[in-house]
């Protein structure tokens, strides 16, 4: 019996894409120099590399995760690769482990403005994304995300994140999807590279 297909996608840095908030934030409190350019990840390790970056890292997600979520933007490929999916009648899953608040921003509910972000870009409505709020998970630890994806039955996952690939209960049967602008597969991940939606789409879907 062929399995059927029900895919779960990840939520932030797959669909919401941050790496001109990340940037802008760090520009403006200036953790990089007025001229640098770069993307979320570039912007980490950059500021990572401070003293008391790690702690300035988290701030700044705490931030742009939450009071500065109206800034992020649908990832290019994102809508064609749901609307496809809806006509192809392909059952769908956002699971993302997000916490209810950032350890540095106990007063605004990270959950709540991600629900915002997804009201105003169109996920809900019949005649956009048709997303029902029962299909989208949100799970305070990675541990709690990947037995998500287990128990939805995903077929396929699409995540920015190799540690998700890599993590040990991460299901064997399921077929995964690294959304990364990096070509190389990072080493013991069991997943197939796509460095665009258009990829992951003529992937998947064909």
């Amino acid at each position: 019996m062929t399995r059927a297909v029900h895919i779960g996608i990840d939520f932030d840095n797959t669909i919401a894409g941050y790496d001109h908030v990340f940037l802008d934030f760090a520009r403006d409190k200036r953790l990089v120099p007025d001229d640098f350019t770069g993307s979320k990840t570039e912007v980490r390790d950059t500021i990572k590399r401070r003293e008391n970056g790690e702690y300035e890292w988290q701030r700044m997600q705490g931030q742009v995760y939450g009071r500065l979520m109206g800034r992020a933007e649908l990832i290019v490929g994102v809508s064609e690769f749901i609307l496809k999916c809806r006509e192809c009648r392909i059952p769908l899953s956002i699971i993302s482990h997000k916490t209810e608040f950032a350890h540095f921003d106990s007063e605004v509910n990270l959950r709540n403005v991600a629900y915002d972000w997804m009201e105003d870009h169109g996920f809900f409505d019949v005649d956009g994304f048709a997303f029902k709020r029962e299909n989208i998970y949100f799970e305070t630890t990675r541990a709690d995300k990947v037995a998500r994806i287990s128990t939805t039955r995903c077929s396929h996952f699409i995540d920015d994140l190799e540690q998700v690939f890599l993590h040990p209960s991460f299901p064997s049967s399921v077929e995964g999807y690294l959304f990364s602008r990096q070509a190389v597969r990072p080493s013991g991940v069991r997943a197939t590279i796509c460095q665009s939606w258009q990829e992951i789409s003529d992937a998947i879907l064909g």
